[in-house]
């Protein structure tokens, strides 16, 4: 078993914060890993977000189920169709004035996707994709006024 985990605080609240990360359309902005997203419908448990995202210089195509919306609070999905299971878990929570998001993300071993890259090496390139994402979030954010 392999697990991502990040989080970082961001100096809005919870609502603002939860709203911008979860829309649709700013899947592509938010996400530099992120090649293409779709979602017909809205954002709710039972969803069914596809895309493809770019991980170690591979693009993987996936498909993925919403399991859990709780408005503000947290987005739980897993993958249905994808050439890696992985299952994911973003909480926001009230931290102060702002926000502390955090990022779970677990899948079972690579099992030679990747080639030569150990579990380890790969985990250690997408945590750092991850924090990225997390910290561009945190700058569209705290520098927006509206």
């Amino acid at each position: 078993m392999i697990r991502v985990e990040e989080e970082i605080h961001i100096d809005r609240p919870v609502a603002d914060v939860f709203a911008f990360a979860t829309d649709p359309d700013n899947q592509l902005l938010l996400n530099t890993n992120m090649v293409d997203y779709e979602l017909e419908g809205p954002m709710e448990k039972g969803a069914r977000p596809r895309g493809r995202t770019r991980v170690a210089g591979k693009r993987i195509d996936w498909e993925t189920e919403i399991l859990e919306f709780e408005q503000d609070r947290r987005v739980e999905l897993r993958s249905i169709d994808a050439p890696v299971e992985f299952h994911i878990t973003w909480h926001y929570e009230p931290d102060g004035e702002g926000t502390r998001i955090r990022f779970e993300q677990e899948s079972p071993s690579l099992g030679g996707f990747f080639g030569r890259m150990s579990d380890t090496v790969v985990v250690k390139m997408y945590g750092r994709d991850v924090r990225s994402n997390l910290e561009k979030l945190k700058v569209l954010l705290e520098n927006d006024e509206g």
